[in-house]
């Protein structure tokens, strides 16, 4: 559902990882972080629907509060710095 064209399926895709991250299970943890905030998250903080893009705050907000804090840290980090480049190549201001 993360791949397909309505923004509804990726929005619904979201709040059941969100779901599953609030549960705190060590396996849920590691499938979220390989499947979902490694290889899709990226793609998604820049999905044109703004719903899709606001959803994916609370998903990480729900990962990163429930796992290793070093691990945290770094996905913060690794998703901080491309937000950050992505605002600086297309932020225009009148």
């Amino acid at each position: 559902m993360f791949s397909s064209q309505r923004w509804e399926d990726r929005f619904g895709a979201i709040l059941g990882c969100t779901s599953l991250a609030k549960k705190a299970m060590t396996l849920t943890n590691d499938f979220l972080l390989k499947t979902v905030v490694e290889l899709k998250v990226p793609i998604l903080m820049f999905d044109p629907e703004f719903r899709v893009r606001n959803q994916v705050g609370a998903l990480l907000k729900a990962f990163l509060t429930s796992c290793d804090a070093e691990i945290s840290l770094y996905q913060f980090s690794r998703l901080k710095d491309m937000l950050v480049l992505n605002i600086e190549q297309t932020f225009e201001r009148d």
